[in-house]
């Protein structure tokens, strides 16, 4: 007689790849006693937890994919490869928000053990790379979070500081700064920062700028 598989907190594997999607869907449902789908982006609802294959996405379309799981409760652990360019994913990553990170090229066991808490809604203790993104988004609405803080300062370093030239010095796309500045600005909520230099006057009199 076939034994039943215990229930558990559901898994999605998230990918247009469907090798990769269906290889790692069988890997992870040998391992983990809940149920474990994969799912085309955009084909269904996503399990308790998302396991978003990054790499086999275009760059554009992975934050749509993290916002379509996480607009439905789904905890996101994002796989990207570090061989690759990925420090934009990241910071896209860190601004959705995401449960988790897992680079492709580390031990798949350390993959299985995010899913599992991801799926019951436990942190993960190791990932150093994601509890420094969560430090620095939960910082109190008074105050700006490091990354925040460090597109302020680069651009009001020159006075034709534009968008483009801060992310070109900081090696991040320039949505990414826009994106920034747009979360200082609905920080100082109440305060005229349309342009450039009401922008800076307002953040001089929070002290957030010298």
């Amino acid at each position: 007689m076939a034994r039943t598989r215990p229930a558990g907190p559901s898994i999605s594997v998230i990918t247009s790849h469907r090798m990769a999607g269906t290889a790692l869907t069988s890997f992870l449902a040998s391992r983990l006693p809940g149920p474990v789908d994969w799912l085309a982006p955009g084909s269904g609802a996503p399990g308790d937890a998302s396991i978003v294959l990054s790499m086999h996405e275009p760059a554009d379309a992975t934050p749509r994919i993290i916002r379509e799981s996480t607009s439905r409760r789904s905890r996101v652990v994002l796989v990207y490869d570090s061989a690759h360019p990925h420090r934009e994913l990241l910071d896209a990553a860190a601004l959705l928000r995401v449960w988790s990170v897992f680079d492709m090229r580390q031990d798949a066991r350390g993959l299985v053990e995010r899913a599992r808490d991801a799926a019951a809604g436990t942190g993960w203790s190791l990932d150093n790379v994601t509890q420094s993104w969560n430090r620095a988004l939960e910082t109190k609405e008074d105050g700006l979070s490091p990354r925040e803080q460090q597109v302020i300062e680069q651009y009001f370093s020159h006075p034709n500081a534009t968008p483009a030239s801060v992310a070109d010095d900081l090696g991040i796309s320039v949505n990414t700064v826009r994106v920034h500045l747009a979360n200082v600005r609905r920080k100082l909520i109440g305060r005229h920062t349309r342009n450039r230099e009401a922008l800076r006057a307002a953040l001089i009199d929070r002290g957030w700028l010298d």
